[in-house]
């Protein structure tokens, strides 16, 4: 009973080591080790003996080992990081592979002066020559198309999960939208501010609460609308805000200072829904926390390149990082971070400056989602 115990917890711990070791080593070890064994008796008959087969498989497949772990390992993964074209991939391939091979026959020849060894008596003249280059990149040719199929899978699961991530994460924030949108808070305030000027006279009090409700119709229009989908024109995600920032104004009034700017260009650029309110939102709460009256609040969405868009969220005040963790509302930087991280694995960037009296948040994402669905690095 305590033997079986010990061998149970000895297997475990083997396992648990295993499986800390990356894929590309499990399946190096394992690979060339099966290779070996199931070659061996092949060699066997070829060469006339076990010690003859041992030896061959010692030296040939140790190179080869050596060849696909330090050289060409390192050589695929630039390519693949790269995304080269499947053409360029292919040239590179049989010229590693030849050049591996030419080197495992030079090494092989050099070997051969030393020692006698039975494969000589079998194969002679230029017809070892070839059969030894044959052989030898025709390994290395398969362990090529092994790597960058499994790449290739590891890269395509590892792609699935990050949007599958990237999809529950979509409908968190949405459900938090919804959420803030409609808010009890949220409309409590605005209801507040339309029953107060119910309360006044005027044309002008008139005039300023239908404005108040249509831009609340179509901030919660714009929920309703695009609520579901994963990726909207920043034109019409600039237009709710618009709309949300027009409320925040008459609850705020002179307290609250408004500068939104867009290009032309930056309007048709497809982003993630329900990325500028959370950034506003966040800057209302925190910046009247941290600045002068009036709050001074910029949204600036524009394109210097090409290839990329810039969201500008900018407030009066201090940046208090305790401060902001703990209060942090909507859905927060920090989840907007992971989320933008799902969506666009190594190409976006968010960043926080703080310079004279104004704290932005500064986001730069590329205007095609097919850059943001590149291969993912592994460490395969």
């Amino acid at each position: 009973m305590v033997l079986s115990v010990f061998r149970t917890g000895l297997n475990s711990e083997f396992v648990g080591i295993w499986a800390r070791i990356p894929l590309f080593w499990r399946c190096q070890l394992l690979g060339w080790l099966a290779f070996i064994i199931l070659s061996l008796p092949l060699r066997m008959v070829v060469l006339g003996g076990t010690p003859s087969a041992a030896i061959v498989a010692l030296y040939r497949d140790g190179l080869a080992f050596l060849l696909t772990t330090f050289v060409m390992r390192l050589i695929y993964r630039g390519l693949f990081r790269r995304q080269v074209t499947m053409k360029r991939i292919a040239v590179a391939v049989i010229a590693v592979c030849l050049i591996g091979g030419l080197a495992q026959l030079g090494f092989t020849l050099a070997l051969h002066q030393v020692g006698d060894f039975e494969e000589e008596k079998v194969l002679t003249g230029f017809l070892r020559f070839g059969v030894l280059l044959y052989f030898s990149a025709g390994v290395l040719v398969c362990w090529s198309l092994l790597y960058f199929g499994i790449k290739s899978m590891r890269a395509a699961r590892d792609r699935e999960l990050r949007l599958a991530k990237a999809e529950s994460a979509r409908r968190e924030a949405e459900l938090q939208m919804l959420r803030a949108q409609v808010n009890p808070h949220f409309l409590f305030n605005a209801l507040n501010t339309i029953r107060a000027g119910v309360e006044g006279f005027g044309q002008e009090l008139r005039q300023e609460l239908r404005d108040i409700v249509h831009s609340l119709a179509e901030y919660l229009r714009y929920s309703l609308e695009h609520g579901k989908r994963e990726l909207v024109p920043l034109g019409k995600e600039f237009e709710a805000l618009v709309s949300y920032l027009r409320v925040e104004k008459a609850r705020f009034r002179d307290d609250l200072e408004v500068d939104c700017q867009i290009d032309d260009d930056a309007r048709v650029v497809a982003v993630p829904g329900i990325i500028l309110q959370p950034l506003v939102e966040n800057a209302i709460k925190h910046g009247r926390e941290t600045s002068k009256i009036p709050l001074k609040v910029r949204v600036h969405l524009f394109c210097r390149d090409r290839e990329r868009v810039y969201i500008e969220v900018s407030n009066t005040g201090n940046w208090i990082e305790s401060q902001h963790q703990k209060k942090a509302g909507g859905i927060g930087l920090e989840n907007l971070r992971r989320r933008l991280d799902l969506l666009y694995p190594n190409q976006n960037d968010l960043m926080i400056a703080k310079e004279d009296g104004w704290v932005t948040v500064r986001i730069c994402l590329p205007k095609s989602m097919r850059d943001a669905n590149a291969v993912a690095r592994t460490d395969c």
